[in-house]
């Protein structure tokens, strides 16, 4: 049963980042209304970086709440 509270918090912690990183692209995306693509180089490569990382991290949450799920469906009855 340790196991699986300890699978939740990393789950909960995953989401918290996950939270963070989707504000931040929300600001970035506010942020960038203003900017032509590809104008300003610097600010591009953070947009798409920061994409990037919110692209992983999210695949990431997602794997980790199916394993949740599935370590709870896999409780042996007996």
């Amino acid at each position: 049963m340790s196991d699986q509270s300890g699978s939740f918090t990393k789950f909960r912690s995953h989401l918290f980042v996950e939270a963070f990183l989707v504000i931040a692209l929300v600001v970035y995306m506010v942020l960038a209304k203003s900017y032509v693509v590809g104008a300003d180089f610097a600010f591009t490569a953070i947009g798409a970086g920061l994409m990037a990382l919110v692209t992983y991290w999210t695949l990431t949450t997602v794997r980790d709440g199916i394993e949740i799920i599935a370590n709870r469906a896999n409780v042996n009855p007996s």
